[in-house]
């Protein structure tokens, strides 16, 4: 549950439209947290060992509005849904048949969904270095200042348009990646997208 909440969290970062295709990775990420309001995607998340073998994909949909409200849907191979409405997360495994719910702020602190999801103050949580272009991509890595996280590091990469994949790296070598598709950027979305009611009969974990 916990990698979904950190591969979720990373998301949100993507569409970036109208830069020139010479704007370094640094340029392009600084323009996204100043300009994107609403973000919705498909992505593919794949998670890789320390060894670099996949032990883990997985694929869906997310929203995002700009500060504080995401939502990832899981569609495969399992059902979750993560939700955050501002105040608190609540995370819904179908298999399971529960519901946990945590304060916003503290489930996201020093995390990727902090980063994408949160205001323009960001260089308070993260330094950033950027990366040598590669395969058509600005690149930028980014390291939290805090190191009380589950990540090590933030890779990104951006295309033209808006923001191929994405990396986080935890202190153990493992990798969540995302490729990020069918980006629509700055699209008004309803308020009941960021709201979440448990089925009735699940379990219920404050």
């Amino acid at each position: 549950m916990k990698s979904a909440l950190v591969g979720l969290t990373a998301l949100l970062m993507l569409g970036l439209s109208n830069i020139a295709v010479a704007a370094g990775g640094l340029e392009r990420l600084n323009e996204f947290l100043s300009n994107a309001h609403t973000l919705q995607a498909q992505f593919q998340q794949e998670v890789l060992d320390e060894n670099q073998e996949s032990i883990q994909s997985a694929s869906g949909t997310l929203a995002i509005e700009r500060p504080g409200r995401f939502r990832w849907d899981y569609v495969a191979p399992n059902k979750q849904v993560i939700v955050a409405d501002g105040e608190r997360i609540w995370v819904y495994d179908a298999d399971l048949e529960q519901v946990t719910i945590r304060p916003q702020s503290q489930a996201l602190e020093d995390t990727p969904a902090q980063l994408l999801s949160g205001g323009d103050d960001w260089q308070t949580q993260f330094t950033a270095e950027e990366l040598p272009d590669s395969d058509g991509l600005n690149r930028v890595e980014l390291t939290p200042k805090s190191k009380q996280g589950n990540f090590a590091k933030l890779l990104l990469g951006f295309g033209p348009g808006d923001l191929r994949e994405m990396e986080m790296i935890d202190s153990f070598g493992q990798i969540t990646r995302f490729a990020f598709s069918q980006v629509r950027r700055n699209q008004p979305l309803g308020d009941s997208l960021f709201q979440f009611q448990p089925p009735p009969g699940v379990d219920i974990v404050q």
